[in-house]
């Protein structure tokens, strides 16, 4: 995972303050990544001044902001390193942060060292590609824009993976989206001032409109408050595009919306789509509980659903569930799914949900709505004896998204396959039924991918790898 923000501002007309705008922006992508953030803007000489923490972003860099001016910035929140990255070489300094993946950073970083590249101990992704950039060398023929551009076509050649990367410069930020269009970045506008960003969560509380999202293969150049396109990655063979489905169901903000479809209404059909199967099938549960945060607006389009049919005359109020939340999500508690080490992801699952037992519960039954189970191990181990320990008689699971039975190629999600809930030591794919027994539910039941496609509803073809056996 993780996230970026990247704005410029026009001094003759924006009246605002790029450094408030850039750490609150950063702030609310905290949801995208928690081991490390980072800050990189002008100083008043301007001069590229990057600074990075470990940590969550607020309390990391609420005290340190001396130095940042404009008007140009980028920050960034990660799961895994520490950026963005300053470059020295033939090019002139610049900044680099990136989100997504690069599946062969060892052969590229062999190819660098083979070709003369000197490497400390540790070498971050995004320290790879600036020397990928820097490796065409600066032409003094050419303008800033035509020697970025030939930096980021080598860069693009040499990965494998998909990418989105903000580089700032002393004079313009340049946004890159991947040929694969797997991560998406969108923009925004208020007078004087452009943002281009991983998520538009946070647009409307920092006064930005959105604009547009990037196209696939798309490099923009941030500059005087104007956002500009100034081409394409080139490409000898044609790269269809594939966005990230699982970006609706779970990583992105429940106030983001994605090619003018909302995540969160996203979200409330997907949670009604397992309503109406279980509606047809006869089965009526006594209550309904989220899993927060990431499931909780599909347990409301899950009780919508039941509440519409019961109003529509289709089923008798009788067998309306109550909404309850048994599960009380400690909210100074971090996002399980996020950290990159994974016994801090066991942790954090174990002390963000806090059991409310309640005698109200017994010999009741219980939808407990999630958006997805990656390896299952928090959910048999954790999860579910908190939700019997509530009382509940029986405990039954709808998940949003369709069982995940590949490693995602992508992205930094789980890389091993063996370790999927979904898969059994086989190979083979566990059945609803077989999933509820391995997790010690009473049943479990998920959406298809035809139902993903057809809430999210974008004429290009999803990324559903994760869901399909590969």
């Amino acid at each position: 995972m993780g996230a970026f923000i990247a704005q410029s501002v026009n001094p003759k007309i924006f009246t605002g303050d790029l450094v408030s705008d850039e750490f609150w922006g950063a702030f609310y992508l905290q949801h995208r990544g928690t081991d490390f953030c980072g800050l990189a803007m002008l100083d008043k000489n301007g001069r590229i001044l990057v600074k990075t923490h470990a940590g969550w972003f607020r309390p990391a860099f609420q005290g340190d902001l001396e130095g940042f001016c404009g008007p140009l910035g980028i920050g960034h929140i990660s799961a895994r390193d520490p950026e963005p990255t300053l470059m020295q070489s033939t090019f002139p300094p610049f900044a680099l942060c990136f989100v997504g993946s690069i599946n062969n950073r060892e052969q590229i970083k062999q190819t660098l060292l083979e070709e003369g590249q000197v490497f400390t101990q540790i070498c971050h992704d995004a320290s790879l590609l600036t020397r990928l950039i820097a490796k065409v060398v600066w032409d003094k023929t050419q303008t800033e824009e035509e020697n970025f551009a030939r930096g980021i076509n080598c860069l693009s050649q040499a990965v494998e993976g998909a990418f989105a990367i903000a580089i700032l410069t002393e004079s313009q930020i340049f946004i890159v989206r991947g040929l694969d269009g797997h991560q998406m970045i969108v923009t925004g506008k208020k007078d004087g001032a452009v943002v281009a960003a991983s998520e538009s969560c946070g647009f409307y509380n920092l006064g930005f409109k959105i604009d547009r999202e990037l196209e696939p293969g798309e490099i923009v150049s941030l500059q005087n408050g104007q956002c500009r396109s100034i081409g394409k990655i080139h490409s000898e063979i044609i790269i269809p595009s594939h966005p990230c489905s699982f970006k609706w169901a779970y990583t992105a903000n429940a106030a983001s919306i994605i090619f003018n479809r909302g995540v969160k209404k996203a979200r409330l059909e997907l949670g009604a789509r397992l309503a109406r199967r279980d509606i047809t099938n006869g089965f009526y549960p006594d209550v309904i509980m989220p899993i927060k945060d990431s499931g909780g607006y599909a347990a409301i389009g899950y009780l919508n659903e039941f509440i519409r049919q019961a109003k529509a005359g289709r089923i008798d109020a009788k067998y309306l569930p109550i909404y309850d939340e048994g599960l009380l999500r400690f909210i100074y508690a971090g996002r399980s799914y996020t950290p990159s080490d994974e016994q801090i992801r066991e942790i954090e699952a174990r002390i963000k949900q806090i059991p409310i037992p309640d005698p109200d519960y017994d010999n009741l039954s219980v939808v407990i709505v999630d958006d997805s189970i990656v390896t299952g191990n928090q959910f048999r181990r954790d999860l579910v004896p908190k939700v019997r320990a509530c009382r509940f008689s029986k405990v039954h699971a709808r998940i949003s998204f369709p069982p995940l039975v590949s490693i995602c190629p992508w992205g930094r999600a789980n890389k091993r396959k063996k370790s999927l809930a979904a898969i059994k030591e086989d190979g083979s794919v566990r059945t609803e039924k077989e999933m509820a027994e391995f997790l010690g539910l009473e049943s479990c039941r998920y959406n298809t991918l035809q139902d993903v496609e057809e809430v999210i509803g974008l004429s290009c073809n999803l990324c559903l790898d994760c869901a399909r056996l590969s």
